[in-house]
């Protein structure tokens, strides 16, 4: 807990979170940041799953420490069993890095992130499973009926079902029906939700937060190419509505690194309008609403306020490359998170429902 290291702003009613004095010398060498390099990998041990009958997709999360080994192992997401979950950890407690270093000395290198695949050999050309078509039929009526409410309890109840749904392809083909259905619902959180595990590229390692995750190994989508140019505008789509930017320009980006996006496509000029908003001095501010019980979010700077909570907001977990904190949530006050942590991101925890307004200031 950080409630040590906080003084009040100019502004009435607002707090600011910044390093006590205790810590701002503590972390004195950590400010030039000049001589820093991020963590390389050097050896990857797969841990096979013997004689499996589905497909599973394991995103964690892991400490590289300073000896280049590897600690802190969590699951945050995916789509897997208890069988997979330990093969996943157990594989990542394996790996080997050449750590990172702050001029020249090795340091510990916190929430790098990886999503696991595991696949079923032979599969040449994903398709979708006959059980997962009759019911994807449907739930096409439920949604030309504007059913989508129905639709929704009925692909959630599918997703659930692991003797229905065991490939990836049915995986994230379902996760995109559900985006859709939750977006005609008008749900636009849960649709956000849901298109990001339709679009999620297994390989790819984030060491860098705020920066684009880069390949390695099993970087195969999901999707068949023409549904995933689909998905992705429309998670750019939900990302841009949602003032998430980030997350929109790096959609808009993979787009483009799939697709030509012709000169005169809307999207182009959404981008360069999200481009714009973020050089600017002006606020950003968006509406966040917990799925679940949580939410989780790349902020594009790093002083940032909560007002207009509708609902319960318990606290708010802080992951960056150096340093990690939880935070008591109290409204209606500004945290700003040192440039020594490096790159963060946020988990606000809650409430599920529980909405609020999210404001971040340049200074």
């Amino acid at each position: 807990m950080l409630n040590n290291i906080r003084i009040t702003l100019l502004q009435p009613s607002f707090l600011i979170l910044a390093a006590g004095l205790a810590a701002m010398n503590a972390s004195a060498q950590e400010a030039d940041i000049s001589g820093l390099l991020i963590p390389e990998r050097i050896s990857e041990t797969p841990s096979p799953v013997s004689s499996p009958e589905r497909e599973a997709l394991v995103h964690l999360r892991y400490t590289v420490k300073a000896d280049g080994s590897t600690s802190d192992i969590e699951i945050l997401d995916g789509f897997y069993n208890a069988l997979f979950a330990d093969a996943a950890t157990k594989a990542v407690a394996t790996w080997t890095y050449k750590p990172a270093t702050l001029n020249g000395k090795a340091i510990d290198w916190l929430n790098n992130e990886y999503v696991m695949a595991f696949r079923l050999p032979g599969e040449e050309e994903a398709s979708i499973s006959p059980p997962v078509m009759a019911g994807y039929n449907q739930i096409i009526e439920l949604m030309s009926a504007d059913k989508n409410e129905q639709a929704i309890e009925k692909l959630e109840a599918m997703l659930s079902d692991k003797n229905t749904v065991k490939t990836l392809f049915d995986h994230a083909f379902l996760n995109d029906a559900l985006s859709a259905a939750n977006l005609g619902a008008s749900r636009f959180h849960q649709a956000l939700a849901a298109s990001k595990r339709a679009t999620v590229v297994p390989g790819r390692i984030r060491s860098t937060i705020s920066a684009p995750a880069v390949n390695s190994g099993d970087s195969q989508d999901l999707l068949t190419e023409d549904l995933m140019e689909g998905a992705l505008r429309k998670r750019f789509f939900l990302s841009a509505t949602l003032n998430q930017s980030l997350d929109a320009l790096e959609t808009f980006d993979r787009l483009q690194s799939q697709v030509t996006v012709p000169a005169d496509d809307l999207i182009r000029e959404q981008a360069a309008a999200i481009r714009q908003r973020l050089v600017s001095p002006d606020a950003l501010g968006l509406v966040a609403g917990l799925v679940d019980t949580h939410w989780s979010y790349l902020p594009a700077r790093r002083i940032f306020a909560v007002t207009d909570v509708k609902g319960q907001l318990a606290s708010i977990d802080v992951h960056c490359q150096r340093r990690n904190a939880q935070l008591a949530f109290e409204s209606d006050v500004e945290w700003a998170l040192p440039d020594s942590w490096g790159d963060c991101s946020l988990t606000f925890n809650g409430d599920a429902g529980t909405e609020f307004t999210l404001y971040e200031f340049s200074e």
